[in-house]
Parts: C-alpha cells; sequence; structure tokens
C-alpha cells in the first residue's frame, strides 16, 4: 500500500503531460505490483491509476504508455511503418491516431528509437531488425526536412537525399551551397542536443519515482551506462529546447 504522499507523487507523475512513457511505465507497474497490466484494457489501466492514487491519465500519457508497450511487446515497430510512425508520434508525446497520416519528423524518430532501445535491449542489439520500408521512410523524411545527414539514432536508415538534391539544384552558387550545408549541420547537431537532453530528464525522472523496494546499485549501473551508450553527440554549452 502506498503512502499519501507517494499517492500524491505518484498522482502528478501520471497526471504531468511531460512525464515519458518509461516513467509511466515502471509507475503502472510499481502501482499494480507486475508487469500483468501489459495485457489490460486501457480503460481497465486508467481505472487501476485512478483507484490507487487519483489520478486522471491524460490521452496523451495513455498513447504513451500504449506505444512503449506495443513496442516491446510485439515486432511492429520494426516491421510495420505505420506502428513505427504512431509510436514515434506517441512517444514524444504528439498522440497517436491511426485515422489520419500524421508523419513522424526527425527529432520525433530520434527519441521513439532512443527510449525503445533502453527499455528492450535484446532487440536493440539485433542487427538489421528495422524493416527496409522503415529505413527508406527515414531517410525521405530526413531528406525533405533538410537534413545533409542522419542523426545518430537513426544511422540505420538510408542515406537523406535532401542535402544532395538542394546542393545540386544551386551550381556555382557558393554562398546557397554554404548556407544548405549550414542548416543541415546545424539541424543534426540541434536534434542530437534535443535527444540527449531528453535522455537526461528521463534518467532524472526515474531516479525521483517514489520506490520503496527499488534496488539502488542496480539503478546506479543502469543510469551510468545509458548516456554514454546512445553515442549521441551532444555539443558543449549547447541549447536544446524539447
Amino acid at each position: 500500500m502506498i503512502t499519501q504522499t507517494n499517492r500524491e507523487e505518484f498522482k502528478r507523475i501520471f497526471e504531468s503531460k511531460q512525464t515519458f512513457a518509461s516513467t509511466l511505465l515502471i509507475a503502472c507497474t510499481s502501482i499494480v505490483g507486475s508487469v500483468e497490466w501489459f495485457d489490460w484494457d486501457p480503460i481497465a489501466l486508467k481505472a487501476e491509476i485512478r483507484d490507487a492514487c487519483g489520478a486522471h491519465l491524460p490521452a496523451v500519457n495513455a498513447d504513451k504508455i500504449q506505444a512503449l508497450v506495443l513496442a516491446m511487446t510485439t515486432n511492429q515497430f520494426y516491421e510495420s511503418l505505420e506502428a513505427f510512425i504512431g509510436i514515434c508520434n506517441a512517444l514524444d508525446g504528439d498522440g497517436s491516431d491511426f485515422s489520419t497520416f500524421d508523419p513522424a519528423d526527425v527529432k520525433e524518430m530520434a527519441w521513439a528509437v532512443t527510449e525503445v532501445a533502453i527499455n528492450d535491449q535484446q532487440k536493440a542489439e539485433a542487427a538489421d531488425l528495422f524493416c527496409d520500408e522503415i529505413k527508406t521512410y527515414i531517410g525521405v523524411q530526413a531528406g525533405v526536412e533538410g537534413f545533409r545527414e542522419l542523426p545518430k539514432p537513426l544511422t540505420f536508415g538510408i542515406s537523406p537525399k535532401g542535402y544532395q538534391q538542394a546542393t545540386e539544384a544551386l551550381p556555382g552558387d557558393e554562398a546557397m551551397f554554404a548556407a544548405v550545408y549550414s542548416r543541415g549541420k546545424d539541424d543534426l547537431a540541434r536534434v542530437e542536443a534535443v535527444t540527449g537532453a531528453q535522455l537526461r530528464q528521463l534518467v532524472d525522472q526515474i531516479s525521483r519515482l517514489p520506490l520503496p523496494n527499488a534496488d539502488q546499485e542496480s539503478w546506479k549501473k543502469f543510469a551510468s551506462k545509458v548516456l554514454p551508450q546512445t553515442g549521441i553527440r551532444q555539443p558543449p554549452g549547447a541549447a536544446a529546447t524539447v
């Protein structure tokens, strides 16, 4: 049984739209006492959360939870472009509506791949896991957004074409070429900085969860590995807007 102080903290966690899916998953498991809720109907999970701590789970957080569970319990994140896009949108807090097409942008994809990977290490370490359709989508979307190369979490995708097409359309215009090159480089640094900042926020969120039975030594080992293993380049003093 959770204390009143912890009850209020769980309520804040569940109701804040800034809470990451990973944090929500751990909070749900703590309240239920196991991962059996993975198979529950979303309405039943909302009711359990409300009964346990009085929280009214926002739709955007419900989407985050279901998206991460789907990615962890099936292969759809890796094998279905539709599921990949929906999960990317949901994990970045943009909701998930499969009735309309809402393209996942590079920032959303970089974060989703990062968050799913830290929750599913076995799949994350498997070679060539994503299907060709998803790899192609990543490259095309990056090209549309003007990236000249892919950020670290997405390097398994095809090379973006937008940069090459843009520079080929500007023969002899060195100033314009330099502007396109600079923009692509800046966009890459921005996405990697934002993803790195989000990852640090996630680690901080999890470390603050009111879990009386948490194994502190295991947590410290996990936290010490998460950031370096992503390989995300964080420029010194880079401003990251999440």
